[in-house]
């Protein structure tokens, strides 16, 4: 039987294969050169010339220990990578799944609230709310007009495209009704230094390759992913028996919210808010009642259509 114990570059890989294998010996580049391989051997991508030598090691093992490695990501995220698939044909012990991402974690949505009809509202920082009181909110003035359980999934900076993928991910039932704000799509989500960054035309300096995410704001491609995004989302709710209520919360210059694949949207501002809130950006308590007002009046008529 051939054992092979892989993982760091450092000692503590030979001291834990020693541990259990007295007679374990290290394997190199050297070993592939003179072609001569131990019955019992440790090694680390770090002491091959590449990932293939580490392949033909598995395959050629019965058994594969992987020992942890703490101080190198990358050399981590290989060696696992290339363990993960080797389990699929003969035991790794010690190899657990690669972890999910934080930045994935926190933006996959909370479970629904209950097993009868529930609202859900969507979009960046209008719907969120940003320069108005909590109970101005579009979203509290529907929550209070619906009176049925309220998830709100918005986020400040947020594009179409994200909030179609969050809609795409809800737990949607027949009857549930989604609220999307449909804001600029001249935005991007992106992960930097494993954070999820929401891009907008105002945080483009935080970002390093800023005149490519410039030129992707003002390009056909980046209309064409949203109205992809947005058809996932609306043919999504449908195949749900969900009511997807849509509104443009934010002036449409170029006419471009109107040519998605929407079955309840209506532009709700055209050039100016009625009002601006505290922080003298974004609408204020009377346009907020008006995006209500807009969402109530499709959200009706999406119920008596057949």
């Amino acid at each position: 039987m051939v054992i092979l114990f892989v993982g760091d570059v450092d000692s503590s890989l030979a001291q834990y294969a020693k541990n259990i294998y007295p007679t374990a010996e290290l394997i190199t580049k050297q070993n592939f050169i003179k072609k001569t391989f131990p019955a019992i051997g440790y090694t680390s991508l770090g002491d091959l010339q590449n990932t293939n030598e580490l392949k033909i090691l598995c395959d050629q093992s019965d058994e594969i220990f992987y020992v942890k490695i703490k101080n190198n990501k990358e050399l981590d995220l290989q060696t696992r990578n290339l363990l993960n698939y080797i389990k699929n044909f003969k035991p790794v012990y010690n190899l657990d799944n690669l972890p999910i991402p934080e930045y994935i974690l926190q933006s996959i949505p909370p479970p629904r609230l209950h097993n009868k009809v529930q609202m859900w509202t969507v979009g960046g920082s209008d719907m969120y709310g940003v320069g108005v009181e909590k109970q101005e909110t579009v979203g509290q003035l529907l929550h209070d007009e619906l009176n049925v359980p309220w998830t709100d999934l918005s986020a400040i900076g947020s594009g179409v495209e994200w909030c179609a993928n969050q809609i795409c991910l809800l737990d949607l039932n027949k009857g549930d009704v989604v609220f999307w704000g449909i804001n600029s799509y001249s935005r991007v989500t992106l992960i930097e230094n494993q954070k999820l960054i929401h891009v907008t035309a105002s945080t483009l300096n935080n970002i390093s390759n800023k005149k490519c995410i410039v030129d992707y704001f003002n390009s056909d491609t980046n209309f064409y992913n949203t109205y992809c995004a947005v058809k996932r989302a609306q043919r999504y709710c449908d195949l749900n028996k969900a009511h997807l209520i849509t509104i443009g919360t934010c002036p449409d210059y170029y006419g471009k919210f109107n040519q998605l694949p929407l079955t309840n949207f209506m532009q709700s501002v055209y050039e100016d808010y009625i009002d601006i809130g505290n922080d003298l950006e974004h609408p204020g308590p009377k346009q907020h009642k008006q995006f209500a007002k807009d969402f109530e009046k499709l959200y009706k008529r999406a119920l008596k259509s057949p």
